[in-house]
């Protein structure tokens, strides 16, 4: 199994030869076809699997006319079922009032990811009550700049108080029911985002873009999509902000929708079924 064109690349044309399936796992896009996938185009795979549809539009250009299937990744565990510091303890720790509605955001600190609109449009809505959680610390040069800039930003719109950079943390299940609600406005598209069933798991209603992975995950039964206009991010926090009961509502919901889509028993079964489909597993001789 590859999961990347330059693994393909190297390993595909000897696996070929000995007459190994092989499988390509993909879970990012490709839009733009460099020479490293071209290279791949050499050892073709037996199977494409995808997280989503979206990533299948694009992964049909690197491989055209091999099978391919939608294969959704399967929740982490740990995630539901929150073991440690309760949901109190974690707010007390981060001096987070207890009947404050918290927005959390939990990724890389990358552009693309829309932590800036989260700050923009927070900042129309000065007047609630509300406090923001970014959970994601910068791993590289360009993630430390543009983490500084969202701390630069936050200053401006006069909304720095009320912004939390919690950095890297291995607490994320802790952090998540300890929220009200997931914000992620992506500005480009999520090939699919396993962060997004995370937060559903929680019980949290999710708020993401209507666009890539995001819109296959999120729907209106669990949260709200929103278009890439302020406006129209303003107008999901506004609403869930306010409202209470439907912020439950959606946050019940979640379970069942994180469940139904990466329930691991269900995708690690599928997963089997894909694989032997291209590759015959016999059974070892008992000595």
């Amino acid at each position: 199994i590859c999961h990347s064109p330059w693994a393909e690349s190297i390993v595909g044309a000897v696996l070929r030869k000995a007459r190994i399936p092989l499988v390509y796992l993909q879970h990012g896009t490709h839009h733009r076809l460099g020479i490293v996938d071209v290279l791949a185009r050499f050892a073709p795979p037996d199977l494409i699997l995808v997280n989503s549809r979206y990533s299948a539009q694009s992964t049909s250009n690197l491989f055209p006319g091999i099978q391919m299937e939608v294969w959704n990744p399967p929740l982490p565990s740990g995630i539901q079922s929150v073991a440690g510091a309760s949901r109190d303890d974690v707010r007390a720790a981060l001096t987070t009032p207890k009947d404050i509605p918290v927005i959390v955001q939990v990724s890389r600190m990358e552009v693309w990811k829309g932590h800036a609109r989260n700050l923009e449009a927070l900042a129309r809505l000065s007047a609630l009550s509300w406090e923001l959680w970014f959970v994601g610390g910068a791993q590289r040069p360009e993630e430390e700049r543009y983490e500084a800039e969202l701390k630069a930003l936050a200053q401006r719109l006069g909304i720095q108080a009320r912004v939390r950079f919690l950095g890297q943390r291995q607490d994320v299940p802790s952090l998540l029911a300890a929220a009200d609600l997931f914000c992620q406005p992506n500005v480009e598209p999520e090939p699919y985002g396993l962060v997004f069933l995370e937060a559903l798991a929680a019980g949290l209603p999710v708020i993401a873009s209507k666009f890539g992975g995001s819109s296959e995950i999120v729907d209106s039964t669990c949260g709200i999509l929103v278009d890439k206009d302020i406006a129209s991010l303003k107008t999901a926090l506004q609403t869930l902000l306010t409202d209470g009961a439907l912020r439950r509502n959606l946050g019940a919901a979640g379970p069942a929708r994180a469940l139904a889509l990466g329930s691991p028993e269900r995708q690690l079964a599928k997963l089997e079924l894909l694989l032997r489909s291209v590759a015959s597993f016999s059974q070892p001789e008992l000595g």
